[in-house]
């Protein structure tokens, strides 16, 4: 059986005020690095959905298009959006994947901006093997580049995934059956594995190695990596042949990454390496790391947004213009003060208020229920994933005190969203 994290579309969810309802929308926005401020730059009209697990968002820099997975209104069907980032024009959405067989699987995909091509990874339940594809973003046809052996998970959490568009090489994290994470890198023309190491190599458990990238223009792997031990995060260099990494710099504050929605991206123009993190008090930043030098070079509170059902996710740098894009769901409705919260009839939560943990009890049990717990600034601190059950423990601990939003998706619909309070 293919073991491999099931896709789950972000919630862009809904929470039941008493309000004035004018518009939900997605705009395609800029983000400025060094202050974290955003500016709505087109409306995508019609898109609702932005599917961010597994990952399906890249940048083409030769036509200047924003490409992501999402759905429309009706939420019926996926398609695949490449958006002109120069217009706002949505220049082709075909129905993404199109797959015989519904158990296949198509994820990961990766722009190789030097040969103007989309690749990704499918699964292939009937033959029981993974393929390396390559994808057309104007019809969303599938060719087959070639079966990779062996190869039987991806991981799609943490992030580690990248492509070296000089050599031509896609890396990401999978494994053979029963075995460990490795280092895949594929070699994008031919299909052949050149390297897959065991990666990442720990003692510790509680350490971890996230958010891999490769600055095509040094040549060189970056991540982030955990040490339990120090209690700090490094910034490291891998070595893609054994998988060993090295310690280059401690990153001072820093305690963890967005792991969803992705929030990762690279500047090669400036070595930088960008993304959202928090720190020990759960204030979340958009880090600019040197890679050089490992200085943190800007660290602006990251989103700043009024409404906390609004969001800014899917961070993509343009390296052929020096501008960062990303989508922003503006929930756009007036809220009145002081209307309280509507109580979902799907599920209850008890203890509220909480100090340490709670539980959340369904009246229906999904095949997949996927919960988000929210801070008061719309931000994900945690996520969980639950098979065919209809309790679950909230894990509260270590939390800064306040209100918090849980969200529960029940088979990728929406089921509803309560608020509580941690004390």
């Amino acid at each position: 059986m293919h073991k491999i994290n099931k896709p789950a579309v972000f919630a862009l969810f809904l929470i039941l005020f008493a309000f004035k309802v004018s518009a939900q929308l997605e705009y395609l926005v800029t983000v400025e690095p060094d202050s974290g401020n955003f500016t709505k730059k087109f409306l995508l009209p019609d898109v609702r959905w932005i599917v961010t697990l597994p990952h399906y968002v890249v940048f083409d820099e030769a036509n200047q298009r924003y490409i992501f997975r999402g759905t429309d209104e009706a939420q019926v069907k996926y398609y695949l959006y490449s958006v002109d980032v120069n217009t706002g024009q949505i220049v082709s959405m075909p129905e993404f994947p199109i797959l015989e067989d519904p158990k296949d699987v198509v994820l990961e995909l990766q722009y190789d901006n030097a040969a103007h091509k989309l690749y990704g990874l499918r699964w292939d339940e009937s033959e029981q093997r993974e393929e390396l594809i390559r994808i057309d973003p104007a019809t969303g046809v599938i060719t087959v580049v070639k079966v990779i052996p062996l190869l039987k998970s991806i991981y799609n959490l943490p992030n580690r995934k990248t492509i070296d568009k000089n050599q031509h090489r896609m890396f990401f994290s999978g494994g053979e059956f029963n075995n460990k994470p490795r280092l895949y890198c594929i070699d994008l023309n031919t299909g052949n594995v050149l390297n897959k190491p065991l990666f990442p190599v720990l003692t510790n458990t509680l350490d971890n190695v996230t958010d891999v990238q490769f600055d095509n223009s040094l040549n060189q792997l970056f991540g982030l990596h955990w040490n339990t031990a120090d209690n700090s995060e490094y910034l490291i260099s891998i070595d893609p042949v054994t998988g060993t990494f090295t310690k280059l710099f401690s990153l001072p504050n820093v305690r963890w990454s967005s792991a969803i929605p992705n929030c990762t991206t690279y500047d090669e123009i400036n070595h930088r390496l960008i993304f959202m993190g928090g720190d020990i008090q759960g204030n979340w930043y958009l880090y600019s790391i040197d890679v050089q030098t490992g200085a943190i070079v800007s660290a602006p509170s990251f989103p700043v947004l009024e409404d906390p059902l609004d969001n800014v996710i899917e961070l993509q740098f343009d390296n052929s213009t020096g501008i960062l894009y990303a989508l922003h769901w503006d929930n756009a409705r007036t809220i009145k003060v002081n209307d309280p919260l509507s109580q979902s009839s799907q599920f209850t939560i008890a203890p509220n208020p909480v100090s340490t943990e709670t539980t959340l009890r369904l009246n229906t049990a999904f095949a997949e229920t996927v919960v988000y717990l929210y801070n008061a600034q719309g931000q994900v601190v945690r996520q969980w994933t639950y098979d065919h059950q209809t309790n679950a423990v909230i894990d509260c601990k270590n939390l800064p005190k306040g209100s918090y939003f849980i969200s529960v998706i029940g088979d990728h619909r929406q089921i509803g969203v309560q608020k509580i309070l941690v004390e």
